[in-house]
């Protein structure tokens, strides 16, 4: 898997370090070093990247902020494969 590299809400593009996806389930974890994100920002994926048979592309808002480092996304179909 590329990393992403993605903005949130006009913050200096970044690269996250992990992405999560689980089988069955369309919520993605990402993990952002930076912990720039924070719920109900947008953040702005700019390079495909496939993780557990989804394709993250393009704006996706942030669902929540589980830890100061990662955030949660939902993707807009299920994952095939838990990475």
């Amino acid at each position: 898997m590329i990393p992403p590299t993605f903005t949130t809400d006009g913050v200096a593009e970044t690269k996250c370090s992990a992405a999560i996806a689980t089988n069955g389930s369309n919520i993605i974890t990402v993990t952002d070093a930076g912990g720039y994100a924070s719920t109900g920002s947008w953040i702005d994926i700019l390079t495909q990247t496939a993780i557990g048979g989804i394709v993250l592309y393009g704006l996706y808002y942030i669902q929540s902020t589980p830890s100061g480092t990662t955030f949660t996304i939902l993707a807009s179909s299920n994952a095939t494969a838990t990475v």
